[in-house]
């Protein structure tokens, strides 16, 4: 039975409009299919909008599935000098990156709700610093350019983070303050 519901998506300045059955025959069993709507429509670049009906096991299903894809590419693309999404290839090793970062945000942000719930205990508190290094390491597997940008994103979310640890990822924390500007005069 086939369903009349659309869902409609805003990539940039632009609105696709897919029907329901369209965009779930796509992203599973299929996830390519997925992948090649996404590229020909921009959507890798709203990705959070093109996974608004994706329920988090679901973001876990497409990391684990583009994970797997990324490993049977050839070396240049699985350790690209640049990263730019370009094609199919350049976009399922973004995705990779991009759909794990996404679980573990979900994840860190489980555990901060767990944390938030009752008292903090150690165990609460060891969970979020868990779940902040996750998806710091999530955010250190996207390609250049995106990844520097992720992790300071990622940086931002994880309070509980030991700085120490940060500090040995030779990646300005975002807490740093810039240098100052030598006036003349």
């Amino acid at each position: 039975m086939s369903s009349q519901h659309f869902e409609e998506f805003l990539f940039g300045d632009r609105r696709v409009t897919i029907s329901c059955d369209a965009y779930w025959d796509m992203v599973f069993p299929r996830p390519e299919r997925f992948c090649k709507w996404l590229l020909a429509n921009d959507g890798w670049q709203d990705l959070d909008e093109a996974c608004v009906p994706l329920h988090p096991d679901h973001v876990e299903m497409l990391a684990e599935w583009a994970v797997k894809e990324t490993a049977k590419l050839p070396p240049e693309l699985r350790q690209p000098a640049d990263g730019t999404v370009r094609n199919l290839g350049t976009l399922v090793r973004y995705l990779a990156g991009a759909f794990s970062w996404k679980a573990a945000n979900h994840r860190l942000e489980m555990a901060i709700n767990q944390y938030d719930e009752g008292a903090p205990t150690i165990a609460t508190e060891e969970a979020v610093r868990e779940a902040g290094k996750a998806l710091v390491d999530a955010a250190l597997e996207y390609p250049p350019p995106y990844r520097d940008g992720m992790v300071q994103r990622s940086l931002v979310w994880a309070d509980f983070v030991d700085r120490s640890w940060v500090q040995g990822l030779n990646i300005p924390p975002p807490w740093r303050r810039p240098a100052r500007r030598k006036t003349e005069g």
